[in-house]
């Protein structure tokens, strides 16, 4: 998996700086032939003035794709590196499962609150303080996908009235799967999503799950409850806004808890 990234990675590097070149024998060529020509005064020197500055919004934007490409392509190596590492822990420890449990001061820090990551099934300390570790990378890497995502936002979406009043409503308006009320099982969904420049909720998602269960269609129904759950906020939103003030798109992640009765 990494050794593709890094070949993509290498390709877009070696192709923009083929843009570099591009741009800077462009800008030779055209000093060159205006110098010979003698026409360094009047429409010469306009002209002249003109293509240097067409010449250097050009390198810049093309450094800035390069440091994006570099920028995104390192948090695909650390996403391969991770389901590579969760695997040998699954491996090691075959019932091997964890929670975010609310608290007043962790590393996971969402608009609901902060959480901290507990292990269970691991014997060693050692082990398990290194997963714990894992999570948490895993957890940010999320976060900056998001902030890549999320880079015109200057102003920041909002709920309306406030979060705590946007998970009053959710609690209203969430729905446990019958089997898990039955069962009395809960669990918990991170749900992204893009709040559009118009207000509307889209490209709606569950990014992680954690379930006490491993019943797979239990699952898949607390995935979709969660999404209907976010869905039905639409309308209970202030938009984010860009650094003047005009209207963006911005994703956000929302945790949504079924808890145990």
């Amino acid at each position: 998996m990494e050794t593709i990234f890094q070949q993509m990675e290498s390709v877009m590097t070696v192709w923009i700086d083929l843009t570099w070149v591009g741009a800077a024998l462009s800008l030779l060529w055209v000093v060159f032939r205006t110098m010979k020509q003698r026409k360094v005064k009047g429409k010469g020197l306009k002209t002249l003035i003109y293509t240097l500055t067409m010449a250097v919004l050009v390198m810049a934007c093309t450094s800035t794709t390069k440091d994006d490409i570099k920028e995104e392509t390192a948090l695909f190596h650390q996403d391969a590196s991770y389901s590579n590492k969760l695997d040998e822990i699954k491996q090691k420890y075959p019932n091997f499962s964890y929670a975010y449990i609310p608290t007043d001061s962790g590393n996971i820090k969402t608009v609901k609150g902060d959480y901290k990551v507990a292990v269970d099934e691991v014997d060693d300390l050692e082990d398990e303080h290194k997963y714990i570790k894992y999570l948490e990378e895993k957890y940010d890497e999320r976060v900056q996908r998001r902030d890549l995502s999320n880079d015109l936002v200057s102003s920041p979406a909002r709920p309306k009235k406030n979060y705590p009043a946007l998970f009053e409503l959710l609690d209203a308006n969430i729905e446990r799967p019958a089997e898990a009320e039955e069962r009395n099982i809960g669990g918990t969904v991170f749900v992204e999503f893009i709040l559009s420049e118009n207000g509307e909720i889209t490209d709606v998602e569950a990014s992680e799950s954690i379930y006490f269960t491993t019943d797979y269609k239990l699952q898949q129904e607390f995935d979709t409850k969660a999404i209907e759950a976010i869905k039905s906020t639409e309308g209970h939103w202030t938009v984010a806004k860009d650094s003047v003030g005009n209207a963006v798109p911005m994703k956000i992640e929302i945790p949504i808890t079924f808890p145990e009765n």
